[in-house]
């Protein structure tokens, strides 16, 4: 799964989860944070 999000001229992000789809339903398996950190440059 990819969302995304873009504003042209300005920033692009997106955010991808690895996930398994089952009967019983899914499990997404990216532990990874999903916080947001806005830095300075």
């Amino acid at each position: 799964v990819e969302p995304g999000i873009y504003l042209p001229g300005h920033m692009g992000l997106r955010i991808e989860d690895t996930v398994i789809v089952t009967k019983e339903g899914c499990e997404v398996l990216t532990k990874t944070p999903k916080d947001l950190i806005e830095l300075d440059v």
